[in-house]
């Protein structure tokens, strides 16, 4: 079992357990190619009939990746574009203008920095 996946059935058992629907409210916070793959691993698992889960992308699309993001809308994940994540906690994200989503599941997907 991947690290993702080891995370999204915590998540999932947590909801189970606790009856806390905020376990099942995920963000990928996005910055190259593996935002989309890993947001799409995550539908592929669990669903997003089941789970909110939104993609965070801070900067406009590059236009090979338009169809991969309007096929995670169709299956109901929520997109975010220009929507820098400013900071995050235990509780979810907040981007750029002060907007809060809640989120008990974090994960970055950004590219590497090349120094």
């Amino acid at each position: 079992m991947t690290e993702i996946q080891s995370r999204v059935m915590r998540a999932l058992k947590l909801a189970d357990e606790t009856g806390d629907a905020a376990w099942l409210r995920f963000a990928v916070v996005g910055g190259g190619q593996a935002d989309v793959e890993l947001a799409g691993e995550i539908v592929d698992l669990i669903g997003a009939r089941r789970a909110r889960i939104s993609l965070l992308l801070p900067d406009v699309l590059e236009s090979d990746r338009r169809s991969a993001v309007r096929d995670l809308v169709e299956r109901g994940v929520d997109v975010w574009v220009r929507a820098p994540v400013v900071d995050a906690d235990d509780e979810g994200v907040e981007i750029g203008g002060g907007l809060r989503l809640p989120a008990r599941t974090v994960m970055w997907a950004t590219r590497p920095v090349t120094i």
